[in-house]
């Protein structure tokens, strides 16, 4: 049989091989397509022609068939426009050539008839932000300022071609590099995190719903070759047979370089991409950075890959394929007037087109059926009765909500939207997260929201639980969904008509929302699919051209959230108008609503002709006097899970003032930098003066009289109560925003001013430099140290000076964070100070003995306004899990998550844990403490362990000859040890999945000689271990860890390697060397992944014996050989193999959740040496499973496996490798 293993070997390679040949889908053809549809815009595809003398038939192939090409058409360029390391600098030897291959792509977009677009790759970026700046230039000095995207050191663009076609341009490079090595990143951009990011893509996507969607991307987010995984027969022949393909499998399961989808920063980015693309139902990538032409289309996702502009690579068709060529070539992308689009390949090799294929179809004709003559009425409700009826228990567990007001029929107005409001014609649908929303707009320009009163719970799960993943359906018609429903009715569905009239009280900016019922109607147009026959709110869109408006401050331009940091650091004329601000965010207080994140204000932009003062629009009303905590459930998790705890009952006074206000928080910390307590007085005497008991029920009243019941009366009351109380928890949360301080400057040059004042006080002042002088003051404050424990002072762009001084005893500490460019730094008094600037750029200090940390971590340089938030207290419902050595294993868990300045990704973090075995009623508790940055960006862990007398540790004896004997108790074999174990270290994570660690440890172990058990008839253990037992050592550990799926991996690699010394303070000779090195791959057997081989090898190995035997190399069980105890065979050195085959059989829609379910059939084997037992002897265990996965986001797995000793039973979650 082994005579034939090479041959099964080459035969394996060869069938699994990608190929230099060109390959078709069999369902493919050749055959060109032919439409008669008129062309809208034809893209020319591009891609990796950045090499010299090859790129020469591509680029002349693209102009000759440019010839063909009109204005309505665009020459892209996708990324790596310059081997190898991108634009040097000018003094470079390979300055010269590296312009020559750049301008002939230049020459080529300067001779094409219509625009010419270059994005970057990761080659692009080897030569870091400066040259991708030189390349830029270059690029735009001769093609202009709009052909190179992103322009602005941005990560996104989004570039209209008209009304019925979008190009979004993503850098690629710019999410996955690791943004700490680029000291100046996002500095001329306006989106600073990642958040930021995705925010910005995924409201660009639904904005194009019904659009041509291109994406451009240099890196795919679909690709078969080399970056996707497949490799050629060469590749796996380099630098020896099998060598090679072990080489390849690495690559493939490890995602080690960031160049690969397997990477765990690239496949982030993909799979967000891919879920998000299902936003619009026309989205088309078009990529470069695999050299080869590539059609793609899987899972509803379409896929162009051309980027064989200057080199050739091996493809595989599989994985969605419809087509690959390794031919150089390019690609043109057509998207015709009638909304249908066509790809055409073309082979430079052969000259000639190669393949062509349909993406879409044309745009169906909407047929309008016959609608209903409109009423001037209509009564209606917004829930069914079927949702409604719920049972005394239900009821007991989640509550009585707002329930019954979703099932109340009320009389409304039912509108003809032609002629209301001036009329309104559909745009858009919103891209709410929960709400079902039309925009729509007048003849006058003005723009509308149409909103159901019925959210979507679907929408919701995609939002919150799935960002990775598009579930969005999957969900429809589920217990989840209609629970996610019932969840809803917490907030009153009609609180959101009577803010108007309690905000104009009080001078808060406000919209007007209207009640209406809106039938399906001609002017509905195709969105009668989705939206008509039911209630609705209908209000301004808060934005620009609503001048006439009062209350929106009559301002004809309104900003969001993210434009106003961006105007206010601008210049320091632009001020958010913070009175406005601090009243709106007392009055959100008073009406219990507590959903007032950053996208829920809108700003009005008032210009005096030298400044402009923001004043704040709150928007989106919808839990005003909720009720998101009723009932036993409900109440348990708001109190128990953090970011649930916002969610209160709308009481007299909420219930805690702190994490009512969880969201708003950052925001309020950042926009109400000079507020003083006399400010927060003035604002909540004005708001209890002016919300009169009058306004209160006349604003009230507006709710539709058939809900007018006891409860409406209730929610008046309290609403009166809650105003008087105003002073109480409104100075409580003063204290909550004042504990920590963030001032920042501008992007011009700035002066901080810090004054340490006798009393313990610290003044802030905050000046514009002009002149090389302080001149306008524009932030002010004294900080008192009874309110305030740190300052944070953010410099950020430009030169600017920081002078702290003063006598006083500095009792608040000040944080100082630099940020671009030349900052000087004047520190006289330096006690409580911390200064936080870029190592790679030049700072001045003034002053010796100052406390700095000059880094070029980006997070802890550039300002982000969510950096700021609360700490977390985590109590966990009781883990759970079943084998023989141990019964039942159940425990709660704590953890507590501390958030200051330092984090990475948190300042502290405690985690606390609790378990009890019911088999031997043992006891262990754990902690596991972890602190940010301790030395340089290693974070300092903690770790700690009690087990009790009665946690039991199973010993057989040494070697592969120890006797199991199932005629007595598993209790035969059990020793009670009690032990007590704490490991301090230092833990270094970098971006792509690993982690280096070092440190200490110490080890207190008392073994309990048990009459009538194995451990006191035994002659291997020593009488001496019976003593109590001392241990130190040193350890150091190395792990790499990349999956695709945490719950059921296709493709992943573990590589860890834990290596260390133990010594004995109580016996001597007894100190050892020991290590540890596991490695375990994950591969799909099957294009889809659901059929999947994985084995893990795991290793001891002591330097000795003459240890005790709990630190001994042990397997069986949880470790190794599965179907034998825990610790079963115990030597001086083991070895195992454990190996699945799994397979997922497929899914259901349940009605809870989907989920997946598989079986699975396991194969171990293993040994260990032992200086007792001389042997050759190997153990095997063999058996299998059932596995089923909660949407791909929680496993849960039973399994049984056989060996000589008998069969083990284990229920757990998901799989260990």
């Amino acid at each position: 049989m082994i005579k034939y293993l090479p041959l099964l070997y080459l035969f394996l390679i060869v069938q699994s091989c990608a190929t230099y040949e060109t390959q078709y889908a069999a369902d493919e053809s050749m055959e060109a397509i032919s439409s008669d549809a008129e062309v809208l815009h034809s893209f020319y595809l591009i891609g990796d022609a950045g090499i010299r003398y090859t790129q020469d038939v591509v680029l002349k192939d693209v102009l000759e068939a440019s010839k063909d090409a009109g204005e309505n058409s665009t020459l892209l360029f996708l990324g790596d426009n310059i081997y190898w390391k991108g634009m040097p600098a000018e003094d470079h030897p390979e300055r010269e050539e590296k312009e020559i291959i750049l301008d002939a792509q230049i020459a080529l977009g300067k001779q094409f008839p219509g625009n010419t677009i270059f994005i970057a790759g990761n080659h692009d970026w080897y030569s870091g932000l400066k040259g991708l700046e030189r390349q830029r230039e270059r690029v735009q000095e001769t093609l202009g300022k709009k052909s190179f995207y992103p322009d602005d050191g941005c990560g996104f663009k989004r570039i209209k071609m008209g009304d019925e076609l979008v190009l979004i341009v993503i850098d690629s490079q710019w999410y996955i590099t690791n943004w700490d090595n680029h000291p100046t990143m996002n500095d001329d951009c306006d989106i600073k995190t990642k958040a930021q990011f995705w925010e910005e893509v995924e409201s660009e996507i639904k904005k194009a719903d019904g659009k041509t969607t291109l994406i451009a991307i240099h890196n795919p987010v679909l690709t078969n070759g080399s970056h996707g995984g497949q490799y050629s027969f060469k590749s796996h022949m380099k630098p020896l047979p099998v060598l090679g393909s072990f080489k390849n499998l690495f690559r493939k399961t490890g995602g080690v370089s960031n160049t690969d989808n397997q990477n765990n920063i690239y496949r982030e980015l993909s799979d967000r991409l891919k879920a998000y693309s299902q936003f619009g139902n026309k989205v088309i990538f078009v990529s470069g950075h695999d050299h080869n032409l590539q059609f793609i289309q899987k899972d509803n996702v379409t896929q162009i890959v051309s980027g064989s502009g200057a080199k050739k690579s091996a493809t595989r068709l599989t994985n969605g394929g419809k087509f690959s060529s390794s031919d150089q070539g390019y690609a043109r992308l057509d998207v015709m007037k009638d909304g249908s689009s066509q790809v055409h390949f073309y082979s430079s090799d052969l000259g000639k087109e190669i393949y062509a294929a349909k993406i879409f179809p044309e745009n169906k004709d909407y047929k309008e059926p016959e609608f209903k003559e409109i009423q001037t009425q209509a009564t209606a409700k917004i829930y069914e009765d079927d949702r409604l009826n719920k049972s005394k228990f239900y009821t007991f567990i989640w509550g009585k909500r707002h329930r019954k007001h979703y099932g109340t029929e009320v009389t409304v107005p039912s509108v003809d939207l032609s002629n209301y409001l001036g009329g309104l014609t559909p745009v858009r649908k919103g891209g709410g997260h929960q709400s079902k929303s039309l925009h729509m707009v007048n003849p006058e320009g003005k723009e509308y929201v149409m909103r159901a009163l019925k959210k979507s719970a679907t929408q919701f799960i995609q939002a919150v639980g799935f960002k990775d993943q598009y579930v969005q359906d999957s969900f429809n018609e589920t217990a989840t969904e209609d629970l996610i429903l019932d969840v809803f009715t917490g907030a009153h569905p009609y609180a959101p008509f009577t803010v108007a009239g309690l905000s104009e009280s009080i001078g808060v900016l406000y919209a007007n929302p209207t009640l209406v019922y809106v039938p399906k109607q001609k002017t509905l147009g195709k969105y009668n699919e989705i939206f008509g026959d039911e209630l609705y709110m209908i209000e301004e869109k808060v934005t620009d051209g609503h001048g006439d408006l009062e209350s929106f401050a009559n301002a004809d331009e309104v900003i969001n959230t993210y434009d106003l940091f961006k105007q206010i650091r601008k210049d320091e004329d632009n001020q958010v108008d913070q009175r406005a601000f601090l009243r709106a965010r007392l009055f959100d207080m008073v009406i219990g609503d507590w959903d007032r994140h950053y996208d829920q204000w809108k700003w009005a932009v008032k210009n005096d002709g030298k400044k402009e003062t923001y004043v704040a629009i709150p928007r989106d009303r919808d839990q005003a006097f909720s009720n998101m905590s009723d009932g036993l459930l409900m109440g348990y998790l708001t109190r128990s899970i953090p970011n649930l705890s916002l969610m209160q009952k709308y009481t007299a006074e909420p219930r805690n003032i702190k994490r009512f206000n969880l969201e708003p928080y950052p925001l309020d910390v950042a926009l109400l930098p000079d507020m003083t307590m006399q400010d927060w007085k003035e604002e909540i005497a004005f708001i209890q003066a002016n919300l009169t008991d009058e306004v209160i029920e006349q604003s009230m009243s507006v709710m539709p009289k058939e809900v007018q019941d006891e409860s409406f009366t209730h929610i008046v009351e309290t609403l009166k109560k809650r105003r008087d109380n105003l002073s109480n928890y409104g100075m409580e949360y003063f204290e909550v925003v004042n504990k920590t301080a963030t001032i920042t400057g501008t992007d011009k040059d700035d002066f901080f001013e810090v004054q340490r004042l006798a009393d313990g006080s610290t003044e802030v002042s905050v000046y514009r430099i002009k002149g090389g002088e302080k001149k306008d003051r524009f932030h002010h404050k004294v900080f008192s140290p009874e309110f305030t424990k740190e300052i944070w002072l953010y410099g950020l762009d430009d030169k600017d000076v920081f002078h702290v001084y003063g006598d006083g005893k500095a009792k608040i500490k000040v944080r100082i964070i630099g940020g671009q460019n030349h900052d000087v730094y004047r520190i006289e008094n330096p006690r409580k100070l911390k200064v936080y600037d870029y190592k790679s750029k030049k700072s001045t200090f003034e002053n010796k003995n100052v406390n700095k940390r000059l880094t070029d971590h980006y997070k802890t340089n550039v300002y982000d306004y969510h950096n700021i938030k609360y700490n977390n207290l985590v109590w966990a419902f009781p883990a759970l899990g079943y084998n023989p050595d141990n019964g039942i294993m159940i425990g709660p868990s704590l953890t507590y998550t501390v958030n200051n300045f330092e984090q990475n990704p948190f300042s502290q973090k405690h985690q606390a844990q609790l378990k009890f075995f019911t088999a031997t009623e043992g006891v262990e508790v754990s902690y596991l403490g972890e602190f940010a940055r301790v030395l340089g960006d290693a974070n300092l862990i903690l770790e700690g362990l009690y087990q009790s007398p009665y946690y039991s540790k199973n010993f057989f004896g040494y070697g592969m000859n120890s006797v199991y004997n199932d005629e007595v108790a598993l209790d035969y074999n059990r020793t009670l040890v009690e032990e007590f174990r704490f490991k301090p270290s230092l833990k270094l994570q970098k971006q792509n999945g690993q982690f280096y660690q070092l440190g200490l440890s110490y080890q207190s172990m008392e073994l309990d000689k048990t009459a009538n058990r194995f451990v006191s008839e035994t002659d291997q253990i020593e009488e001496a271990a019976f003593s109590q037992q001392n241990f130190v050592g040193v350890f150091g550990r190395f792990n790499y860890e990349n999956k695709d799926n945490p719950v059921f991996p296709s493709l992943a690699m573990l590589l860890n390697v834990e290596a260390g010394y133990k010594a004995n303070l109580d016996r001597d000779g007894h100190g050892y060397t020991y290590i540890h090195p596991s490695l375990g791959f994950s591969h799909k057997l099957v294009p889809s992944g659901d059929l999947v081989l994985a084995t893990l090898f795991k290793a001891q190995i002591n330097s000795t014996e003459d240890i005790e035997y709990y630190q001994a190399a042990s397997i069986g069980g949880d470790n190794g050989l599965r179907g034998f105890r825990n610790q079963r065979f115990t030597g001086k050195t083991s070895f195992t193999q454990s190996s699945d085959l799994r397979w997922k059989v497929g899914s259901l829609k349940t009605p809870i959740l989907p989920i997946s379910f598989g079986i699975y059939g396991g194969f171990d084997y293993g040994r260990v040496w032992s200086d007792y037992d001389i042997s050759d002897i190997w153990k095997t265990s063999y058996g299998g499973g059932v596995f089923l996965h909660g949407a791909e986001k929680v496993g849960l797995k039973a399994s049984y496996f056989r060996s000589e000793d008998g069969g083990r039973f284990v229920i757990g979650a998901g799989f260990g490798f």
